[in-house]
């Protein structure tokens, strides 16, 4: 990318390309696509046809009606748009109303069950108070066999041999234990507590029925005549007797119940008593295991120190180079009081040769390696190195024969075009070496001592050939210049080419092959130029005048006839 449009500039118009060119010597391109080349060609001037103002006219109109149905098609559906929002906001407060209704008619519904439930509460909480005090009993001996299934466990775990340290599982399991202890504890105190709470009520209640009915009773025996004394008093009686027989066996039963309560107590405090000396047991078995922790840690410690001290051994033994094989198998069934006595030997010997270089023969060993790789490394690169001076030699050759190849026929271009313009002349280019030597293009072999390019011109058969533009007239300078835009355009084609009056510095002679030529050259390239000469005019095809009206200038498509007249 930075090789094709590395120099090529984006310009806004023609007038900025052309200052770009000028100032930098850069290609530029405008955003409608004209070229304006360094090397002084223009290329564009195409018209879009699709870009004319009646279609443009003709497009918009049908777009500005497309668009007014468009837009009525958008109102009308908004509209309707509107008229479904309208109902569906009817119909969401319709909605809305319903489901009030229904809330209150619930709400109502809601109230009437709640008091129905709160009246069979109050009529099942009498039913109850019976079933809660038959199942305290049931409850307490449940609670009891859990505690004593919990104590045969502990008992169990108490005969199992310790060990040395507890598993998170079972510490999460003591953990768990400890607390449904404490919960239990607490649930059985409630648990009591509301027992004699229950108990108290039962017999204040009984107390007070069985006096309203002696109250009661009194006062029928008062009321009764003579001879319904005696049935009304058995009656009384076995009435008596039989809530003294119940009374007797709450009393019976309370008693029962405060001695299962009792006892309960105590199998809980021995439970309790079990589980202080299992904690206490706990807390000496995880200080054992805390004493082993900080063992094994000093064990670590010591075990990291010597696999330091090992790794230290293993870089002394690889610093010492490879051992042969009989000497790996030597030492392997030798004691370690043995090895340490032979090393220290060894070493009180090592000392006298502290100054030698022990791995001298490893070093010299991978040196010669080091060596090797570089002398193959070395030949790789000079392979590389003759690849690049073959690949530049190939590249000169190149483009050695492309430039001899533009030059030669930019030359004989040249020739022709010359010929042409003045036909019993003759002209070509030629080059200078370093030594300012005049030479042919045929006997050039190295481009690289061209430092130029002269042009060799005889404007008569029989004339001397000129070398030096200093010394043809201004006249010929101008026609040699067209023949060299000439011939460089029939090298490098251009779409258009722009010429401004470039006969009128010409000889009169000249100025009838220059508009021949410029007609054969506008069959491959358009040509547009000014001029104020006749000669150009009879080759044109179109013909533009410039009129200037109130100081304004005017340009108008006019004849040939017209053009002549105006050139008169």
């Amino acid at each position: 990318m930075k090789n094709v449009f590395g120099r090529t500039v984006l310009c806004r118009n023609m007038q900025v390309a052309f200052h770009f060119v000028d100032e930098y010597h850069l290609d530029c391109i405008t955003l409608e696509g004209d070229q304006a080349l360094r090397s002084g060609s223009l290329c564009g001037g195409y018209r879009d046809k699709s870009r004319s103002t009646i279609l443009v006219y003709k497009n918009y109109t049908l777009l500005q009606k497309l668009l007014n149905e468009t837009e009525e098609e958008v109102q009308k559906i908004k509209n309707e748009i509107k008229d479904i929002r309208d109902e569906m906001t009817q119909y969401t407060t319709d909605k809305q109303k319903l489901e009030r209704k229904i809330m209150n008619a619930k709400s109502a519904s809601e109230h009437v069950k709640s008091r129905k439930i709160l009246l069979s509460d109050d009529l099942d909480g009498v039913k109850e108070v019976r079933a809660k005090k038959e199942k305290l009993q049931e409850q307490y001996h449940s609670t009891l066999e859990v505690l004593q299934a919990r104590r045969t466990a502990l008992e169990s775990e108490l005969n199992h041999e310790m060990t040395s340290h507890l598993s998170e599982s079972e510490q999460m399991e003591v953990d768990q234990l400890n607390n449904d202890i404490r919960r239990l504890t607490e649930e059985c105190k409630k648990l009591f507590s509301e027992r004699l709470q229950l108990q108290y009520d039962r017999v204040l209640l009984l107390k007070n029925t069985f006096t309203k009915q002696h109250e009661t009773l009194s006062e029928t025996l008062e009321n009764l005549k003579e001879d319904s004394i005696c049935r009304s008093l058995d009656l009384t009686k076995m009435i008596l007797e039989s809530m003294s027989k119940d009374l007797d066996d709450i009393q019976e039963q309370l008693k029962d119940t405060e001695k299962a309560i009792q006892e309960t107590k105590e199998e809980q405090m021995s439970v309790l008593d079990k589980l202080k000396s299992q904690k206490a047991e706990e807390t000496k078995i995880q200080k054992e295991v805390d004493d082993y922790d900080k063992e094994i840690k000093l064990f670590a410690a010591k075990k990291n120190t010597l696999m330091i001290r090992i790794e230290e051994c293993n870089e002394s033994i690889a610093k010492l180079g490879p051992l042969p094989l009989q000497e790996q198998t030597r030492y392997q069934n030798m004691g370690t009081k043995q090895i340490l006595k032979m090393l220290t030997g060894v070493n009180r010997k090592l000392k006298k040769f502290h100054k030698m270089n022990i791995q001298a023969e490893c070093q010299y060993a991978d040196l010669l390696n080091k060596d090797k790789n570089a002398k193959l490394k070395l030949e790789s690169l000079e392979e590389g190195y003759n690849g690049i001076l073959e690949l530049l030699h190939v590249l000169e050759t190149q483009k050695n024969d492309a430039v001899l190849f533009t030059f030669r026929q930019a030359s004989e271009n040249f020739s022709s075009m010359f010929k042409k313009l003045v036909p019993t002349g003759r002209a070509q280019l030629t080059m200078k070496t370093s030594e300012n030597d005049v030479v042919r293009i045929e006997d050039v072999a190295d481009v690289s001592t061209i430092k130029g390019v002269g042009i060799s011109v005889s404007f008569d058969a029989n004339g001397l050939e000129v070398h030096d533009m200093k010394e043809t007239s201004g006249g010929e300078k101008s026609l040699l210049a067209l023949t060299l835009i000439f011939a460089l355009q029939k090298c490098s084609p251009v779409p258009f080419c722009v010429i401004d009056e470039v006969d009128s510095m010409l000889d009169g002679a000249y100025r009838p092959a220059l508009a021949q030529l410029i007609s054969e050259l506008s069959k491959e390239t358009q040509f547009i130029v000014t001029t104020h000469g006749h000669d150009i005019i009879n080759y044109g095809d179109q013909f533009y005048g410039v009129k200037n009206i109130n100081q304004i200038s005017h340009v108008n498509i006019i004849t040939k006839q017209e053009a002549l007249e105006f050139m008169a």
